[in-house]
C-alpha cells in the first residue's frame, strides 16, 4: 500500500468514526455535516479503488481529489459553526464537539501530507488546481 492510499484510507477511517457521531444528531448544521460527510466518503471509496491499482494515471484521481479537498472545506467550516452554535446557545453536545474535533484535525493533517505527497510525486505544476495551496507545506 502506497503511503497516499495510507492517508486516504486514514481519512476514510476518520470519516467512518465521525458519521454515527453526526448522524444521531438532529441540529440543522449537522444535517449539512451528514450530506458532506456522505459525498466525501462516496468520493474515498472511488478514490481508494483508483489507488490500488498499481498504474493509475493521474487524471483518473484528480476529480476526486479535487473533490475531496473542497468538500472538507466545507466540512471545516461547518464543523466550526457547529462549535460555535453549541457554545452559544449551551447545548449538551460538548462531548459530541471533544468527540468530533481531534476527527476533523486528523482529516485536516492527512490531507495536508497528502497534498505533500502528491505535490513531490507528480510536481505542483500538475496538482495546482487540484490540491488547494494552503494544503501544501511550502505555501504554508
Amino acid at each position: 500500500m502506497t503511503i497516499l492510499s495510507q492517508l486516504y484510507l486514514s481519512i476514510y477511517n476518520s470519516n467512518q468514526e465521525a458519521l454515527p457521531e453526526i448522524d444521531k444528531d438532529h441540529h440543522p448544521l449537522t444535517e449539512i455535516l451528514k450530506e458532506v460527510l456522505t459525498e466525501q466518503k462516496e468520493v474515498l471509496e472511488r478514490l481508494l479503488l483508483y489507488l490500488e491499482e498499481r498504474t493509475f494515471l493521474f487524471e483518473d484521481v484528480k476529480e476526486p481529489i479535487t473533490i475531496l479537498y473542497h468538500n472538507f472545506d466545507i466540512l471545516k467550516s461547518t464543523f466550526h459553526a457547529y462549535e460555535r452554535s453549541v457554545k452559544w446557545t449551551n447545548e449538551d453536545k460538548t462531548e459530541k464537539i471533544e468527540r468530533l474535533s481531534p476527527i476533523v484535525s486528523d482529516m485536516k493533517k492527512n490531507l495536508e501530507k497528502a497534498g505533500d505527497e502528491l505535490e513531490k510525486s507528480y510536481g505542483f505544476e500538475t496538482i495546482q488546481f487540484v490540491v488547494p495551496s494552503f494544503y501544501l507545506s511550502k505555501i504554508r
